[in-house]
């Protein structure tokens, strides 16, 4: 069997790894995913210099940033462009990289923050979920070391329910603007292609309304604590969430 060209190192179920793994599967460009559950994702991680995933290996060359990983995709894959060809004299950024950027920096921290609080509060339910997600002796490795686990994300995130709160607020506000630019009808964020600003809504926000299409496994719904249910639920329900859950069923490439 032949080698992949490229391989991910990646969390399966983090949304920024989705985002690499979505514009991957966009190109039609074959690889290995090397996954890691948190803390363990250091193993993978630190070889490269670095202590976050996804990272994309090609060859000699490593690619660590999600947005670059969606770059380095444009240049060698073979799918529609995911960003616009632009002149080096062009200083300002194009709605693609306004939007990808915003959900980059804004929606992606606060997602991860509403979902881990959730998702810590009932440790019996994630830890069941995290030992069926882990690979090989991770598994093993993953159950009685799970209160550790769960300290060091609540620790690492500074997951608490004021910040929780405040990232609601933040994914709500975002999930309104992007429903109100969708109200003229257009298919697309910023028109009739798909791009770089609709792969990272949907990678982003992809856990708040759980697709089938999701590139690895989510919490499960059933037997999920109520909280998640609702939270779905309520996500489901927006003009935003019928979005992205069209944006996986039509746009969702998968390996």
């Amino acid at each position: 069997m032949l080698a992949m060209p490229y391989a991910l190192i990646t969390i399966p179920f983090s949304h920024f790894c989705e985002k690499a793994r979505w514009a991957l599967n966009h190109h039609r460009l074959g690889f290995e995913e090397q996954a890691y559950l948190p803390l363990f994702h250091l193993i993978g991680a630190l070889p490269s210099g670095q202590r976050s995933v996804p990272i994309l290996k090609a060859g000699e060359k490593t690619v660590g940033d999600s947005t670059d990983i969606l770059h380095f995709c444009d240049q060698v894959g073979s799918g529609t462009r995911l960003f616009a060809e632009r002149s080096l004299d062009d200083a300002e950024p194009d709605a693609i990289e306004t939007w990808e950027e915003e959900f980059d920096q804004r929606l992606g921290p606060a997602v991860r923050v509403v979902v881990y609080d959730v998702l810590l509060a009932h440790a019996a339910y994630t830890r069941d979920f995290m030992v069926e997600s882990g690979p090989g002796w991770q598994r093993q490795a993953i159950r009685p070391g799970f209160g550790m686990l769960r300290q060091a994300i609540s620790k690492s995130y500074a997951i608490t329910p004021a910040r929780a709160q405040r990232a609601r607020g933040r994914i709500d506000d975002i999930f309104a603007r992007v429903a109100q630019t969708l109200a003229d009808g257009r298919p697309y964020l910023t028109g009739d292609t798909f791009s770089a600003a609709d792969l990272t809504f949907g990678s982003l926000a992809g856990p708040l309304v759980s697709p089938a299409e999701y590139g690895a496994a989510l919490p499960p719904l059933e037997g999920a604590p109520d909280a998640l249910k609702r939270l779905t639920e309520e996500f489901r329900a927006t003009a935003a969430g019928e979005y992205l859950l069209r944006l996986y069923a039509n746009d969702r490439i998968q390996a």
